[in-house]
């Protein structure tokens, strides 16, 4: 455990140095040994970096996130802050790398209803593909969530509203 938390904390300085060239190296490192628990200080990155290299390879590598354990992680980041700009790229990058998000799925709903159209969209790709793992009582949840949040959806979402809607309500 104190090895994991010596190694935490180095990697976290690294990105933390400023130094872009340092940052991508490490980035480039984290593709082969990294651990869920520096998925904070990635995201730190996609919100606080001035350089568009950095960020763009911060989003890369949590798009190629092949690590389960790293699903609780990814969720807590996309609701705790705010990206700006990033935050439909990242919210993408849920469905791109595959993994399991069925857990989550009334989290991905309520992006889809709060945030703009280009998010939702990535939100609605992220349910979609997560309809296939989801329990039946998820499936559900998802289901109830999404009617209940009828009146709240705004007018541009409308159409995809009403997709997303006969999709969940088909595995019903």
């Amino acid at each position: 455990m104190e090895t994991t938390n010596k190694y935490i904390k180095e990697i976290a300085a690294k990105l933390h140095s400023g130094n872009d060239n340092i940052i991508l190296a490490v980035i480039s490192e984290l593709r082969q040994t990294g651990s869920a628990e520096i998925l904070p200080y990635v995201f730190e990155l996609v919100s606080a970096s001035k350089s568009s290299e950095v960020r763009d390879s911060a989003i890369q590598f949590l798009s190629n996130i092949k690590d389960k354990t790293a699903v609780p992680f990814i969720v807590k980041e996309l609701v705790a802050r705010k990206y700006g700009e990033n935050y439909s790229r990242l919210v993408a990058t849920c469905w791109q790398s595959r993994l399991n998000y069925s857990e989550y799925m009334d989290t991905f709903v309520l992006i889809f209803v709060k945030e703009n159209y280009q998010t939702a969209l990535e939100a609605f790709t992220v349910i979609e593909e997560s309809l296939v793992s989801a329990s039946q009582d998820k499936r559900t949840a998802c289901y109830n969530l999404l009617l209940s949040k009828k009146k709240s959806i705004a007018e541009d979402k409308i159409p995809l509203y009403r997709e997303l809607i006969k999709i969940v309500g088909s595995y019903e």
